[in-house]
C-alpha cells in the first residue's frame, strides 16, 4: 500500500505541472485520471477493510485451534489410557490378539501425531500473521478491538507432542515384548527340530545375544508382569546350553577330540549323524556341559599350535636365497643373509614357544622334526656366510698369478671347486631350508672353512716372511749408499 501511495502521489503532481503549464494531452487520459483517485481511495479503504477483518479472523481461528487442541489432548489421553491395558501386559492373552491391538494403538497414535503435525503448522502461521500485521505497518498504533477471548487455554501443543512420545514409547516397548515372544517361540522350535551340523552357530549367536538384550532393557522399562518372567526363564534355561552347542561345533575338534566326548555323552550321542539339538538339552548332557567345553577348548589351543608351527613351515617353504652372479667367474654369491637370519630368529623365537606349551603333545614328533631343521639351518648359514667371506677374500688372491704357494694353491683349487658346485646346486634349488639342509652341505662347509682358516694362515706367514725380506733389502741398499 506504501509504494501505491508513493506511485499515486507522483501521477497527481505529473498531471498539476501539466495543467499549470497548459500542455495538450489527450481528453482520454485525462478522463482517466479524474477516475484513478476515487479507484485509489476505494482500494486503500477495501485493503484496510481486509487487514482489519484478517487480525480478528485470526484471532478468532486461534481460539478455535486452542479448542481443536485441548480436544487432541483429550483424545492422546485416552490412548494413553489404552495403551497401558493390563491385557497387554499378562501371558492370559495371545499373542496374535495382542499384536493386533497393538496395530490399532499405532494407527490412533499416527492420526493423533498428524494432527498435531497441522495444528503446529496452524499455529505458526497465525503468530506470523500477528507479527507481520499489515494493519499496524499501516495505522501505526492503531489497536485491534475484537470480541473474542479465551482465558482458560491451560494446554499447549508441547504438552500435547509430549503426550505422543511418551505413548509411542508405551506401545512400542509393548509391540517388542509381544514380537520376541512370538519370535523366540519359532526360532526354538526351528532350532530344536535341526540337525546340529546344519545350524548357524554365528547366527544363532547373534540371536540369543539380542534377545538377552532386549528382555533385561523391558525388564527395566515396562510395569511388572508375568510375561517377561516367563521369557526370560526361557532364553536362560537355553543359554545353559550354548557352551554345549559350541563346543559340538567347535571347527578345530578332531577324531581324537570326539573320542572323548564319546566317553563323556555316550556313543549313540556323538555317532548320531542326525544329531538334533533337542537331545543336548536334556539334564544328563548338561551336566557335563564343564567336561565337554575343556575338550573344545583342548581342540582350540591345539589348534592355535598347529597354525603356529604352520606359519613356520609355510615361512620356509616360500623363502629362497638371493643369488648374484659373481663378475667374471662362473658361479654365484648369496645376498641378503640378513632377512633369512631375522626370518630364522623369528622362527626359533616360536619354536620355542610351541615347545613350552602343554598343548603340544598331538604335534610333538612334528615339532621336533621342524625344531631339529631350524638348528641344523642356523648352524649350517653361519657356517655359509663365513664359507662365502673367506672364499671371496681367497679368490681374490689366488687369482693373481705372482702367488707362489704350491701346497696352499691346490687346497684352494679343490675348496673352489666344491663351492661353485654348491652354488651351481644352490642356483637350481635356491630354497634356503632345502639348500642348506642337504645331507653333507654342513659338513662341506665346516671342512672348507677349516681348510681356508689354514690357507689364511699360511698367506699370514708368507707375508710376514716376504715384508721381512723386503725390509732386508731396504736395510741393506740404505747401508751401501
Amino acid at each position: 500500500l506504501g509504494n501505491l501511495e508513493i506511485e499515486f502521489d507522483t501521477i497527481s503532481k505529473m498531471f498539476h505541472i501539466i495543467k499549470d503549464f497548459s500542455m495538450k494531452i489527450a481528453p482520454e487520459a485525462y478522463a482517466l485520471y479524474r477516475s484513478l483517485a476515487p479507484i485509489y481511495h476505494q482500494l486503500k479503504s477495501s485493503l484496510l477493510y481486509t487487514e482489519a477483518q484478517c487480525d480478528e479472523n485470526v484471532q478468532k481461528f486461534t481460539i478455535e485451534l486452542d479448542d481443536m487442541i485441548q480436544r487432541l489432548y483429550d483424545q492422546t489421553i485416552d490412548l494413553k489410557t489404552k495403551s497401558k491395558d493390563p491385557a497387554l501386559l499378562t501371558n492370559e492373552t495371545r499373542t496374535e490378539t495382542a499384536l493386533d491391538i497393538i496395530i490399532i494403538l499405532q494407527e490412533s497414535l499416527s492420526k493423533i501425531n498428524e494432527k498435531a503435525k497441522n495444528y503446529s503448522a496452524f499455529q505458526e502461521r497465525f503468530n506470523q500473521i500477528n507479527k507481520q500485521s499489515t494493519k499496524k505497518r499501516i495505522l501505526g498504533d492503531y489497536q485491534v478491538k475484537t470480541k473474542y477471548h479465551r482465558y482458560d487455554v491451560t494446554v499447549s501443543l508441547q504438552t500435547v507432542q509430549s503426550e505422543i512420545n511418551d505413548i509411542e514409547q508405551d506401545i512400542n516397548l509393548r509391540k517388542l515384548l509381544w514380537e520376541s515372544q512370538q519370535k523366540w517361540t519359532k526360532l526354538y522350535r526351528e532350532w530344536t527340530n535341526t540337525v546340529l551340523d546344519a545350524i548357524d552357530i554365528d547366527l544363532l549367536q547373534k540371536d540369543v545375544n539380542k534377545f538377552t538384550q532386549n528382555i533385561y532393557m523391558l525388564e527395566k522399562a515396562l510395569p511388572p508382569n508375568n510375561i517377561i518372567p516367563s521369557l526370560k526363564d526361557r532364553i536362560v534355561e537355553f543359554k545353559t546350553a550354548m557352551p554345549v552347542i559350541l563346543a559340538l561345533r567347535n571347527s578345530h575338534m578332531k577324531q581324537r577330540h570326539f573320542d572323548r566326548l564319546r566317553v563323556l555323552i555316550g556313543k549313540d550321542v556323538i555317532d548320531d549323524e542326525n544329531l538334533k539339538l533337542n537331545k543336548l538339552l536334556k539334564p544328563e548332557i548338561l551336566q557335563l556341559t564343564d567336561k565337554i567345553t575343556d575338550v573344545s577348548s583342548l581342540a582350540s589351543n591345539e589348534a592355535s599350535l598347529e597354525t603356529m608351527l604352520n606359519k613356520i613351515i609355510e615361512r620356509w617353504r616360500s623363502l629362497d636365497f638371493r643369488l648374484l652372479p659373481h663378475a667374471g667367474k662362473d658361479t654365484f654369491i648369496i645376498t641378503g643373509f640378513e632377512e633369512i637370519l631375522q626370518q630364522l630368529e623369528e622362527s626359533q623365537i616360536t619354536m620355542s614357544t610351541i615347545k613350552s606349551s602343554r598343548y603340544i603333545n598331538p604335534i610333538r614328533q612334528l615339532v621336533d622334526e621342524w625344531d631339529k631343521r631350524l638348528i641344523l639351518l642356523s648352524k649350517t648359514i653361519d657356517e655359509w656366510i663365513t664359507c662365502q667371506r673367506r672364499w671371496l677374500y681367497l679368490e681374490q688372491i689366488f687369482s693373481t698369478p705372482d702367488i707362489q704357494l704350491t701346497q696352499e694353491t691346490k687346497i684352494f683349487a679343490q675348496i673352489d671347486k666344491t663351492w661353485k658346485e654348491l652354488m651351481r646346486k644352490t642356483e637350481q634349488q635356491p630354497n634356503a631350508l632345502k639348500a642348506a639342509t642337504q645331507p653333507g652341505t654342513l659338513e662341506l662347509l665346516q671342512t672348507n672353512n677349516v681348510q681356508m682358516e689354514k690357507i689364511q694362515r699360511a698367506l699370514e706367514v708368507s707375508f710376514f716372511f716376504l715384508v721381512g725380506n723386503i725390509a732386508d733389502c731396504i736395510s741393506s741398499y740404505n747401508s751401501y749408499s
